[in-house]
């Protein structure tokens, strides 16, 4: 059986750390997973099964548009969560 892997998963952990400081927004545990899953919703998932097409995928994510959009995902998602917080 195949494993099915959704590389946004990985992409938007990793620019999550990148932008975290400039979104003014709580980085506890429950927010972080809150922002990730609402950006992980905007955006299309891309899936991979083989080492080969998750290269091609990456190479493919790194472009300027695909950049910006999951950076203005994240600040829409930001600005959601500073207006609702589930944390405690």
């Amino acid at each position: 059986m195949a494993l099915y892997r959704n590389l946004m998963e990985d992409i938007v952990e990793q620019k999550y750390d990148e932008v975290k400081d400039a979104l003014d927004c709580c980085t506890c545990e429950q927010c972080k997973s809150d922002l990730i899953a609402y950006v992980l919703n905007q955006l299309p998932p891309k899936y991979v099964i083989t080492q080969e097409g998750s290269l091609y995928t990456k190479l493919s994510l790194v472009t300027k548009q695909y950049q910006v959009d999951v950076i203005s995902a994240m600040a829409q998602a930001a600005e959601i969560i500073r207006q609702h917080p589930r944390h405690e």
